[in-house]
């Protein structure tokens, strides 16, 4: 595998590549860590295109600590002022499996629960991008609405040795609509009542039907999985599942049934990165 992880020094960074370092890299792969920089670090030091000595101890350090035998390490700075845009080429260049980023920098206030450069690089990358919060990947969620996308994230799944026995919940979320507001005719309300029952148990057993074929793949392909059926708003019901589980790590498409094709990251894939409790990796479709 050929992966790319963003460095910055941050905390949330720091995090990115520990868990680069946990996970079980086939034999042979290349981990590069990058880390972007401006022109104005590199002013000190014109002539030798490199920033400080504190930024290259710092990278230095990162990459200590995933190097390991059978896998290439690489480390390098990239001058820009554009940090997620830079890492997507970044990526375009290495053509990487896999980029993982650390949900929140330097420049994104406590509050904010998923930084900026994350979200740009998860919309525009050319490759799945694992948005990391926890150190580790033994619990994971499975996030399957049917779509080519969630087709495509349970492919990974099943084929990356990186998640080779580990634990995996499937989750398959129907939405379905409510009934009418009040000041309705209470007939009228009656009988929406009666079809949303009616839709709940055809959606039921539609996703759970779903749920179970995709955690009867994953079992084949080596893991242990089981499968889950739940109604409600999927952003919701994803992150809620994944708090009861403990999940470490939620695996979802980037775009779901329901989102056009202009719009680069689905609206659920966006709110279950906003308020996951634990590392995102998005996987875009074929």
């Amino acid at each position: 595998m050929r992966v790319l992880v963003a460095f910055d020094g941050s905390p949330s960074a720091h995090v990115a590549v520990e868990l680069a370092r946990t996970l079980a890299w086939p034999t042979g792969s290349l981990v590069r860590i990058a880390q972007v920089l401006p022109e104005t670090a590199f002013a000190d030091v014109p002539n030798t295109g490199r920033p400080g000595e504190e930024a290259e101890s710092g990278l230095e350090r990162a990459a200590g600590r995933v190097r390991r035998e059978g896998l290439t390490v690489e480390r390098d700075f990239v001058r820009s002022d554009a940090p997620a845009e830079a890492l997507v080429d970044e990526a375009r260049r290495l053509n990487a499996d896999l980029l993982i980023v650390g949900h929140r920098g330097h420049g994104a206030i406590a509050t904010v629960f998923l930084g900026s450069v994350a979200r740009d690089v998860t919309e525009n990358a050319p490759c799945p991008v694992l948005v990391a919060r926890r150190a580790g990947c033994h619990r994971i969620l499975l996030a399957d609405d049917g779509s080519e996308s969630a087709f495509t994230a349970r492919r990974t799944l099943a084929t990356w040795p990186i998640f080779l026995g580990r634990a995996v919940k499937v989750v398959s979320v129907a939405q379905v609509f409510q009934p009418l507001p009040a000041g309705v005719n209470v007939a009228v309300r009656a009988e929406a009542r009666v079809a949303q029952h009616d839709d709940e148990a055809v959606a039921r057993v539609a996703h759970g039907r779903l749920a179970s074929v995709a955690a009867e793949d994953l079992v084949i392909a080596g893991l242990h999985a089981s499968a889950d059926t739940r109604i409600g708003d999927p952003a919701e019901e994803i992150v809620a599942a994944a708090r009861e589980m403990d999940a470490d790590l939620i695996v979802l498409g980037r775009r779901g049934r329901g989102t056009v094709a202009r719009v680069l990251l689905g609206s659920v894939a966006r709110a279950v990165l906003l308020s996951a409790p634990c590392s995102v990796l998005v996987v875009r479709g074929t």
